[in-house]
């Protein structure tokens, strides 16, 4: 498989101090979960009626308490398809992605975004059930169905009582991302493209809610590497030596040591770490800072993503050499459909 970046937009909410492991407190959201009917989709270590769990303080970009989850998407969406003079008229198919639920649970991000930008799609998904990973799954499947263009878009917003912070291991931050892709022939001058994927699930071996940081810290570093390592065992001819390595923040030092242990000699593009992962929209983030790296020859890149519930993936990304500019070169952060 190959697609082709034609577009690709991030949107990142202000800070706000947080003294709760758990989400946003918005009165009236995620009611269901506390009824004896929601008992098992709720974290088993938050009590049932419990909307916060005392922490240390910290920060983390947390959209509004009126924003929606379909509103953080329709906004990275809009974002992305600015560029474009035909607007969401070529795109054929739609996929959202997301780890959190909206907080009108009747609400379909995925046919908000077909409803605002692109009402000729003739398909349309919501991938979840896959931790903060899902969207190089998503961009495999667009790569499968679209004819044209397709959008994907992910999203979340971290609620009470899905839990925020996993003290010494993880701090989610509510964000969201889309990117416009297509087939190479589709996407004349693309930002980037996408060589190849691999996706990795593997059962944990021990409780999400109860282990050790360090244990998770350890699975979640074999989960990432596993997910790597699969990626450059299909393509041996790859210089490890000159990829360079960008994907999920859990710490400077988490970077550094996957680098280090897949070999990769190339730079590492997750740019100043905050210790604050920003959800199901992190790969496209980290997809973004290697099309921002790019400078005057093309280079290659190993975007990965790994989430704590066991899901994890690697895409190979290659950044063509900028074109000279002419008179009609697109406005930055935007390819040229074909």
């Amino acid at each position: 498989m190959r697609l082709a970046v034609a577009a690709i937009a991030t949107c990142l909410p202000a800070e706000r101090a947080h003294d709760s492991l758990l989400g946003t407190v918005v009165p009236g959201t995620y009611g269901h979960l506390y009824d004896p009917a929601g008992n098992h989709s709720r974290p088993p270590t938050v009590r049932r009626g419990a909307t916060r769990m005392y922490s240390a303080p910290y920060r983390a970009p947390t959209a509004a308490d009126e924003v929606r989850n379909s509103d953080l998407a329709s906004q990275a969406v809009a974002a992305a398809l600015a560029g474009f003079s035909d607007r969401g008229a070529r795109i054929d198919t739609v996929y959202h992605t997301h780890c959190t639920l909206d907080q009108h649970l009747l609400d379909s991000a995925c046919l908000r975004i077909e409803h605002d930008h692109a009402p000729g799609a003739c398909h349309r998904m919501s991938v979840g059930q896959l931790g903060t990973a899902g969207v190089p799954t998503t961009l495999r499947l667009a790569a499968g169905v679209t004819r044209t263009l397709a959008c994907v878009s992910a999203s979340d917003k971290w609620l009470a009582p899905m839990v925020r912070r996993v003290p010494g291991v993880v701090i989610y931050g509510d964000a969201s991302a889309a990117c416009v892709v297509g087939a190479p022939a589709s996407v004349a001058a693309p930002l980037a493209l996408i060589e190849a994927i691999d996706t990795v699930c593997m059962p944990l071996a021990h409780s999400l809610w109860h282990a050790a940081p360090a244990v998770q810290l350890q699975f979640l570093a074999d989960l990432a590497a596993s997910a790597i390592e699969a990626l450059l065992a299909r393509h041996p001819d790859l210089a490890r030596a000159s990829l360079a390595l960008a994907g999920d923040d859990y710490g400077a030092g988490f970077a550094a040591a996957l680098q280090a242990r897949c070999r990769l000699g190339g730079a590492c593009l997750d740019g100043p770490h905050t210790g604050v992962h920003l959800s199901s929209a992190a790969p496209l983030f980290a997809l973004a800072r290697v099309i921002a790296s790019a400078g005057k020859d093309s280079h290659q890149a190993i975007v990965w993503t790994a989430s704590t519930a066991g899901h994890a993936a690697a895409m190979l990304v290659t950044v063509p050499a900028p074109p000279s500019p002419t008179p009609d070169h697109c406005h930055p952060g935007k390819g040229e459909a074909a």
